[in-house]
């Protein structure tokens, strides 16, 4: 099994502790509430990005899905954007490569077979277009969102100046102001 991101689950679940030990123990409520959201931030990313993949290596094996969202996307709250969709594809990137139904029972996998299920991510939460630039950029910045995004979801442009990303105020009001 190859369990792409799972760091991301262990570290939103570390900070949510410290955010309750800030505010629980330490009575501290303004860090941790801080500390909340971010933790709660990293727990979105991770449901939003996780892909398993599981190759069968020896002997025949049965396969059933049960699954859902893979249709009709998770929706998004206060003007948030929708979620993305979950697919399950056997044999990805192959010239075998089938997407199958989120509802799928007793398939024959043989050994070398791949099934890679994509879950799907949770829906937004506010207008994207609302969104503080600087945070936008420093989510460019730590490879959660590309610069095509941030200009197309969020109308924050960002510019790639001498290895780092900086944003660009002034297309940012522009872009914002053509909403």
């Amino acid at each position: 099994m190859k369990l792409v991101l799972d760091k991301f689950l262990w570290m939103g679940f570390i900070v949510l502790g410290y955010a309750v030990y800030l505010g629980a123990i330490l009575d501290d409520w303004g860090p941790a509430i801080a500390w909340g959201i971010s933790g709660v931030i990293i727990l979105v990313l991770f449901m939003m990005l996780i892909v398993r993949e599981y190759e069968i290596l020896d002997n025949d094996a049965r396969f059933s899905l049960r699954s859902t969202k893979h249709s009709v996307a998770p929706k998004g709250i206060e003007a948030g954007l929708e979620g993305k969709t979950g697919r399950c594809t056997l044999n990805p990137e192959t010239d075998k490569a089938r997407v199958i139904p989120s509802r799928y029972s007793d398939h024959i996998l043989h050994p070398g077979d791949v099934v890679s299920l994509e879950t799907p991510g949770g829906g937004g939460l506010g207008n994207p277009v609302e969104r503080e630039p600087a945070r936008v950029l420093a989510d460019v910045r730590n490879g959660y969102v590309t610069q095509e995004k941030a200009r197309k979801i969020y109308a924050v442009a960002i510019e790639s100046t001498d290895g780092d990303f900086v944003l660009n105020e002034k297309a940012t009001r522009e872009l914002r102001r053509q909403g």
